[in-house]
């Protein structure tokens, strides 16, 4: 088997947890919320990042021996 070396595992941003108790207004439901999907895709998208990195690493593993039979087998 041939498979190139993983990539280091990136560094994922905290969450974001909203105080509620300190929430007084609608507006600042609002506001609170909009930072919470803000770092929510952040993180996201670092992850996603990761897993696009690695997929042309991990999964390009080939077999050689599986390789050369069928280039063989074609030669026929």
């Amino acid at each position: 088997m041939v498979c190139e070396a993983a990539a280091g595992r990136p560094i994922i941003p905290p969450e974001y947890v909203i105080d509620w108790p300190a929430v007084q207004s609608v507006d600042q439901a609002r506001g609170e919320h909009e930072a919470f999907v803000a770092r929510l895709r952040a993180r996201e998208a670092v992850v996603a990042g990761y897993l696009v990195d690695i997929e042309g690493r991990l999964f390009v593993c080939s077999n050689n021996a599986q390789w050369w039979r069928d280039y063989w087998a074609g030669l026929d």
